[in-house]
């Protein structure tokens, strides 16, 4: 009669047991949760130049498997398509190196300086051509806290800045 209650009491025993371990991880503080970046511009480019020597020798592996399938093309073992399908690969790969290099070179570049307001952009040049609706522009965009360009943008884009467009009803925004 006991050896019947003997499976019962064990799973018993192993559900407070799983419940033990998941309160302790549970409790226990992770490590890789707590970490952070302090510096994340820097950790952009050591992750893009990595990711710059990894397309890099990918380039050079494709180079040679593409001399290897040059001679096999020459003497007919394998197909046109083949070749070319290859040479394709390699201009793929050589096109990712240049935008990794272009994209290391746009995280060397600083960053934007924000005016007095924490707007960005804010100091270049625009103007609507007509003085008054430029000062309307940038006194109502500081009273809102508003990037005054972004105002000019959204307002050249909406009217083509015509101050008397007519509205259509086909047109939404």
């Amino acid at each position: 009669m006991a050896l019947r209650y003997i499976p019962a009491c064990l799973s018993r025993i192993a559900t407070l047991l799983a419940f033990v371990v998941i309160g302790l991880l549970a409790i226990s503080p992770v490590s890789a949760q707590t970490t952070t970046t302090q510096d994340p511009k820097g950790d952009l480019k050591t992750s893009l130049t990595s990711l710059s020597a990894l397309y890099t020798r990918e380039v050079e592996r494709l180079e040679k498997q593409q001399l290897q399938s040059k001679e096999l093309y020459q003497d007919g073992l394998i197909s046109r398509i083949e070749f070319e399908n290859g040479e394709k690969a390699l201009a793929d790969a050589r096109a990712k190196v240049d935008q990794v290099a272009k994209d290391i070179a746009a995280a060397n570049q600083p960053v934007a300086q924000e005016d007095s307001l924490g707007l960005v952009g804010a100091d270049r040049p625009w103007s609507t051509g007509n003085s008054r609706v430029d000062g309307l522009i940038r006194y109502y965009a500081g009273k809102y806290g508003v990037d005054p360009y972004l105002v000019y943008c959204t307002m050249s884009q909406e009217s083509v800045l015509v101050p008397v467009r007519p509205v259509r009803r086909e047109r939404k925004g």
